[in-house]
């Protein structure tokens, strides 16, 4: 009897092993993948700061650069929140991130300056309203001819001492068109900081030429005053 039991287990287990060994399998080819374009990897982005943390770099942000904060408050955590919402608030550029916040020695000095930025900024425009008006080059060909112009107007002012006066009122209205457009090329320049550009915005639209309605509208005054142009018949 126990010599039967033994060969059953041993039967048994034979089986089990059979059962367990590995079936080869040989895996089907594979069509070649269509070509795709190439899509550059994006760089691992930072995780999110906590509601908490971001509540307390607000309050910071927004305080007035006069009020004295202790180094101690410079956590990596509140460094870190003031990061993300100052770049959110488009008062840090994202190629600053590397250098503000970035050490706790500097905490000070680095949220004084952008409390400054959000004092000096918090009524400026967004940076995509950039995108109402022109590119960086156009700009930058009209800007040349108003330089061409006013070389003309002071050559001709020379000549025309009779009409002295108007020159002179032509000369400071295509220098004030000047200034306007110079703000659009700023803006519109996509390698200054984006606290430059949102400043550059801010002075567009509360200049006495544009205002509200022109520059809302996208539609500015030319960039010389064509009023002055005079008729060849």
């Amino acid at each position: 009897m126990r010599m039967i039991i033994c060969v059953l287990v041993s039967s048994l287990l034979t089986s089990c092993v059979a059962m367990a060994a590995p079936i080869p399998f040989k895996e089907p080819a594979k069509p070649a993948p269509a070509q795709a374009p190439a899509i550059k990897p994006k760089a691992p982005s930072e995780p999110k700061p906590s509601a908490l943390a971001l509540a307390a770099a607000n309050v910071l942000m927004t305080a007035s650069p006069e009020i004295p904060v202790p180094k101690a408050i410079g956590t990596e955590k509140i460094r870190k929140a003031l990061q993300y919402l100052a770049t959110q608030q488009e008062v840090l550029d994202y190629r600053e991130v590397k250098h503000v916040f970035s050490r706790s020695e500097d905490f000070s000095s680095d949220l004084h300056l952008i409390q400054k930025r959000y004092q000096d900024l918090k009524d400026a425009p967004p940076l995509h309203d950039c995108m109402r008006f022109v590119d960086r080059s156009t700009v930058s060909d009209m800007l040349a001819f108003n330089r061409k112009y006013k070389e003309h107007l002071e050559a001709a002012r020379t000549i025309d001492l009779v009409n002295a006066e108007w020159y002179r009122a032509a000369i400071s209205e295509t220098e004030h068109l000047y200034r306007i457009w110079d703000m659009v090329r700023d803006a519109r320049c996509e390698y200054y900081y984006v606290t430059v550009r949102r400043a550059a915005l801010k002075k567009l639209r509360d200049d006495d030429w544009v205002g509200y309605e022109r520059y809302y509208s996208g539609c500015l005054l030319p960039h010389v005053p064509i009023w002055r142009f005079r008729s060849i018949d």
